[in-house]
């Protein structure tokens, strides 16, 4: 909550100290950090809270293999996506942005970076741990000094300084959380071994590889359609506008992802435990717990909006209709993310990338390089409305195929079982 939370009030903090041209660079350098953080992290942190949860009981010593095996991956993917971008950067702010000043930018980026990829996967090493009270801690810390860090530098050093700032926030979030999944796990009795482990390989080709090309699909797509607004004339503006609306949209799907964060644990737990009754009634009820949300922060968002971009300063008001739009995203978004769980917790992520990332987001891809041209920001928001719906019919569509009932898990629960041997004993 902390680390979405921060981002938000430095985001409007930002806003009224810099122009709105410039906070439109920064946004776009944020939206760059975005997705090569994703790139980067292959999936390793959504691996981790994956089977983490499913052997943490079961089998604790697997549990501290992955973990370890994880963890080189992200350490050497952190490294490589941030020595790119470094020396990447002249050529992304000229050539592609059409901004050569912001090279500089770019290059400090890089250190935040490093960071960002390392945190994804820590964090779901902590969500796999259902740790969520030392998540919390360090998200609270981590996110106060974020954002009086990046607040004070964008105040003395421009974009610039504001990266800075966010890269001293990324390192102390780095310690905390490691400090935080070190200590859970020794108390759960998972010891983490940081070494290849071949006979756990395969979860990187059948989860970790499919899951990480949804991300490949989806935060690209969504850069793509920011670089085509940007480039269009006044489009730094443009894109400071469509940065203060969707942020919004961010914090309606903020609550909805963490509900089913905590969901992803608790699923693959009754997974781990063989609990087909259980996993049934966890996934109906974080559904409907997850539309009244969405729904219910969508119309709060959609009443308030004109007051609630003022924050962002008295001219971000206009992009009143860009926010509208982007509400009718939210919650069709929110569903997607609910009905997701029933296709990870079945280690089927392979279905969401042929069957869901690429045909919603190609159409946002599509969408956005049709409607932008002509409309502006408002012409983005539509893009992801497109692939909003693309998404939640083509999840639903998969789920209804896989079924919300676990054939191999039919039968009496864990539970169950003890309860009848008990009785036998007696």
């Amino acid at each position: 909550m902390s680390n979405q939370g921060s981002t938000f009030a430095a985001n409007v903090a930002l806003a009224n100290l810099l122009s709105v041209q410039v906070f439109g660079e920064y946004a776009m350098v944020q939206s760059t950090i975005a997705v090569l953080s994703l790139l980067g992290q292959l999936a390793t942190g959504y691996t981790a809270t994956k089977y983490v949860a499913e052997f943490r009981t079961s089998d604790p010593s697997r549990a501290g293999r992955l973990v370890g095996m994880l963890a080189l991956l992200s350490t050497g993917m952190a490294a490589i996506v941030s020595v790119t971008l470094f020396v990447g950067a002249p050529w992304l702010a000229s050539v592609v942005l059409e901004q050569p000043t912001l090279a500089g930018g770019l290059r400090v980026a890089a250190s935040a970076l490093c960071f960002v990829v390392m945190n994804g996967f820590v964090m779901g090493v902590l969500a796999g741990l259902e740790s969520y009270a030392a998540l919390g801690r360090a998200c609270v810390i981590s996110g106060t000094l974020y954002f009086l860090a990046t607040v004070l530098g964008g105040s003395l050093g421009g974009i610039e300084g504001a990266l800075a700032g966010a890269a001293i926030g990324g390192a102390i979030q780095c310690a905390l959380l490691w400090r935080g999944a070190l200590a859970e796990a020794g108390k759960q009795g998972i010891r983490i071994r940081s070494q290849w482990c071949g006979g756990d390989a395969h979860i990187i080709a059948s989860f970790a590889l499919p899951a990480a090309l949804n991300g490949f699909m989806s935060v690209p797509a969504m850069w793509f359609g920011n670089a085509v607004l940007v480039r269009q004339e006044a489009g730094y503006q443009a894109m400071a506008l469509f940065t203060a609306a969707n942020s919004f949209r961010i914090i309606v799907l903020f609550l909805p992802n963490v509900v089913n964060n905590v969901n992803m644990s608790l699923l693959n737990y009754q997974v781990g435990l063989q609990d087909g009754r259980r996993y049934t009634r966890v996934f109906w009820v974080n559904l409907g717990v997850t539309m009244a949300v969405a729904s219910g922060t969508a119309a709060t968002a959609t009443v308030f909006g004109p007051w609630l971009l003022t924050w962002f300063g008295e001219e971000f008001r206009v992009a009143f209709p860009v926010l509208l739009v982007l509400m009718l995203a939210a919650v069709p978004e929110s569903l997607s993310l609910a009905l997701l769980q029933i296709i990870q917790s079945r280690a089927r992520i392979w279905f969401t990338f042929a069957g869901v990332s690429l045909p919603a987001y190609a159409t946002l891809a599509l969408v956005a390089w049709m409607l932008t041209p002509a409309q502006g920001a408002l012409g983005l928001a539509w893009a992801y409305v497109a692939a909003a719906g693309v998404a939640v019919v083509a999840n639903a569509f998969i789920v209804r195929h896989l079924g919300i009932r676990l054939a191999d898990l039919a039968g009496p629960s864990v539970q169950d079982r003890r309860e009848a041997a008990s009785s036998r004993r007696a």
